[in-house]
């Protein structure tokens, strides 16, 4: 099987599966030659590179990834489905893949990062099996459970080894010590392939064997909880400016408000695990006037969404019995 050799026409050196690099010349005018030549080389089916890893999909994130991989040291295969978005890496020093199946052939590691499951399943798809033989597919394209429990089940018809995962960052944090990357698999995949990822999330862990693990996190950490807490965080700026405060005075407070959020949750955390809500703090009776209080008062000049929402459950939990009880209580109120 073929496996190509990429020309970089930034440097004007093709740079072969081996590492070695010659000089190249193009008679084709500068704004007309593509970012990278394919040229027959050695058999990279049969030889990757360990050092090498190919990543399917340019777009912000995976760029980030792309530029943060090159940061480490790491010799990158970078493959788009529109080639021109990907011609900015090759300054960076990453090679282009004219196809996925040879992006896949080049390394023991590709990393997937595309806009849905969908466009990941048909790069996967137009690669033949045998592309994969001894390889690893770490999926980290946002997605649901089900989308995981999918392409798991495509992974083992097909005989291909899989890892998903789920990056808790922006792109820009991508490469940071403190950034976060869930990740979930067969844990012998995740220690082969720990340290390539921690290049890109120094924080970053293996949740569990179950390939579904990590975008169930996501789903709940991420969606249920970030997502929503940020929507409140802004629907509450929204009424705090309205009334007339500063949005410094709102900044000298994140910090505190933050650190008592974190308590209140790892004691949550503890107290769901112990199946013991019993209290002497604000027991869900307080927050459910509170909580309503509040609503009255933003509803009276500004959209309180949240905080509506947020009455109504403490409510709900009051009516269901559990006014005596800690806030936790709540985990199991959808059973009352």
């Amino acid at each position: 099987m073929r496996v190509i050799q990429y020309t970089s026409l930034s440097d004007g050196h093709s740079r072969s599966a081996d590492g070695f690099s010659s000089r190249t010349q193009s008679m084709a005018p500068a704004w007309n030659r593509p970012a990278a030549l394919v040229k027959e080389g050695m058999d990279m089916t049969t030889y990757p590179s360990p050092n090498t890893v190919s990543v399917l999909g340019t777009g912000n994130m995976g760029a980030a990834i792309v530029r943060a991989l090159l940061t480490s040291g790491r010799r990158v295969v970078a493959w788009n489905r529109t080639p021109e978005r990907a011609h900015a890496l090759v300054a960076d020093g990453a090679l282009l893949a004219p196809t996925a199946a040879e992006a896949v052939r080049a390394s023991e590691l590709t990393i997937i990062c595309v806009s849905t499951t969908d466009a990941a399943q048909t790069a996967l798809d137009g690669i033949a099996l045998e592309d994969f033989a001894d390889r690893t597919v770490l999926n980290l394209t946002t997605g649901t459970p089900d989308d995981a429990h999918a392409l798991t089940g495509w992974a083992a018809d097909c005989g291909v080894r899989y890892l998903d995962g789920s990056i808790g960052a922006y792109p820009e944090q991508i490469g940071g010590d403190d950034t976060l990357i869930t990740v979930s698999g067969e844990e012998t995949l995740w220690l082969k392939h720990r340290d390539t990822i921690l290049a890109l999330a120094g924080r970053s862990m293996h949740v569990g064997d179950d390939p579904a693990a990590a975008n169930i996190i996501d789903a709940g950490l991420t969606g249920a909880f970030y997502m929503s807490s940020l929507v409140s965080f802004v629907e509450a700026v929204r009424y705090m400016n309205g009334a007339g405060v500063s949005n410094d005075a709102i900044a000298g407070l994140v910090d505190y408000t933050t650190a008592v959020l974190a308590h209140q949750m790892l004691a949550a955390l503890r107290e769901i695990d112990a199946d013991d809500f019993d209290t002497d703090q604000a027991t869900i009776d307080v927050f459910a006037h509170t909580s309503a209080a509040f609503a009255e008062a933003i509803s009276a000049g500004s959209d309180a969404t949240m905080i509506n929402a947020t009455a109504s459950t403490f409510r709900r939990a009051a009516d269901a019995g559990l006014g005596e009880k800690a806030l936790a209580a709540l985990h199991t109120l959808a059973s009352n």
